[in-house]
Order: C-alpha cells, then sequence, then structure tokens
C-alpha cells in the first residue's frame, strides 16, 4: 500500500479506482511546496507503479479541494531563482498527469482557488458541488497563472472566456463554472466525490490502451487541423486491436 512520508496525500482504492486526497483540511489543502512534492511522488506511483487502478479521482480532505497557493510559503521564498524552483515543480507535475496513461477526474468541494483550479482543469472530467466557489485568482496576487492553466483552462472554455477569467480573477459559483466550461458537472453539496468515482469507474471498463493513446493524442494532436488529422491517422491502425 502507498504511504507518502509527510501524510500530504493519501491513496485509498475503491476496486479499480484510485482515489488520491490531498490531505491538510486545516489549511484547506494549500497547493504548498511540500504538496506539490507529494502530488508529484503520488502520481507517478499511480501511473508507474500501482497495478491496481485503471482511474483516479483527485480530492481534498475536509470539504474544501484546495485553497491556492500557500501565502506564508511564497513569504519565505524571496528569491527570483526560489520562485522559479518551486514553479518548476508545479509544472512537472502538470507534466506528469497530462503524460499519464490512466484517465483523472476531480471531486471538487468547497475552495478551488488559484492552484486548486489548475489541478481541477487539467482533469479529463472535473465535478463540482454546489456551493463550491472556484476562481483563477493568481492576478489578485500579483502573480502570473501557472501550473498548467493558461493552457487548461483555454481547452475547456476557450481562448477568450480563459482570457477574461485570468485577468479578472473573479470568483465563480459552481453553476457558473460549468455554464462556462472551466468543469463539467455539478452536482448537490458532498456529492462530488461518489459522483467521480462512479464515473472514475466507467472509463475503467474501457481498454486501457485505448485510453493512454486518446490521452496522449488530446494533449499533443489539437494544436492545428493538420496536427490532429496526422495523429487520428497515425493511431487509427490501433482500432480493434487495443483491449489491455
Amino acid at each position: 500500500m502507498y504511504k507518502h512520508p509527510t501524510d500530504l496525500v493519501t491513496i485509498e482504492h475503491d476496486g479499480d479506482v484510485a482515489i488520491l486526497t490531498m490531505n491538510e483540511p486545516k489549511r484547506r489543502n494549500p497547493f504548498s511546496v511540500h504538496m506539490r512534492h507529494a502530488l508529484t511522488d503520488a502520481f507517478r506511483y499511480l501511473f508507474d507503479q500501482d497495478t491496481t487502478s485503471r482511474a483516479i479521482v483527485l480530492t481534498g480532505k475536509g470539504g474544501h479541494f484546495c485553497a491556492g497557493g500557500d501565502i506564508s510559503g511564497m513569504a519565505a521564498t524571496p528569491t527570483f531563482l526560489q520562485q522559479r524552483a518551486q514553479i518548476a515543480v508545479a509544472s512537472d507535475l502538470v507534466r506528469i498527469i497530462c503524460a499519464g496513461r490512466k484517465p483523472l477526474l476531480a471531486a471538487v468541494e468547497g475552495s478551488c482557488i488559484g492552484a486548486g483550479l489548475s489541478m481541477a482543469c487539467v482533469a479529463d472530467i472535473a465535478i463540482v458541488g454546489t456551493g463550491s466557489k472556484l476562481g483563477c485568482t493568481f492576478v489578485k496576487m500579483g502573480l502570473i497563472p501557472d501550473t498548467g492553466v493558461m493552457w487548461t483552462l483555454s481547452q475547456r472554455a476557450g481562448a477568450g472566456r480563459a482570457r477574461e477569467l485570468m485577468l479578472s480573477g473573479r470568483m465563480m459559483t459552481a453553476s457558473e463554472a460549468v455554464q462556462l466550461g472551466v468543469v463539467d458537472e455539478e452536482v448537490p453539496e458532498g456529492e462530488a466525490l461518489t459522483t467521480a468515482i462512479a464515473r472514475a469507474r466507467d472509463l475503467a471498463a474501457t481498454p486501457a490502451t485505448t485510453l493512454a493513446l486518446l490521452r496522449g493524442a488530446l494533449v499533443t494532436g489539437m494544436n492545428t487541423f493538420h496536427e490532429t488529422i496526422r495523429v487520428e491517422t497515425q493511431l487509427s491502425s490501433f482500432n480493434g486491436t487495443a483491449q489491455g
């Protein structure tokens, strides 16, 4: 069984679904430097070593998904180079998730702010509970959006809407976030995790090779029309054979 030494994240299994939980509820699971490293280690384990799971659900403990960057940690990192090192860890985390062979779902309740929104947007499917508050609030802190959200938010909501949300840094209700395409489905408060696990089970029943190839193609093959056609043609030879 996986156990991270800091206990900042936990992993449980519900059949062939792995539930990865950010576990610092007293602070609403901030995206601290330590949390970034813990998530990176956990995702590497789930993608590369865990043979039990075929889909992953990311959630937060204590009624909140993630309250965003750790303000106290930022204050303790005064230099430009140190800040770049912190961003590099977050960038590596997003790369690992996007390159991973298993689908990822986000189960969002409560606060989903800043880097928390980035983590929801990088998921293949994001389920949000009524009453949640979401926002790409980096600009309010004098920060440039990071953790891949410039790309993932544009992919989800479209370039124009993503631009407005990043520049304004305004908060959204769960209903508005679904309406804008930032997340996929709103459910009653407290039911995001149950719904995400059910959706994950459906994905886990899909051939694993098909899911892995499709996830990779959606990241690398959607930048231009010609690139999309090239990737579709290249992968079509696997149709009917990807049952593993």
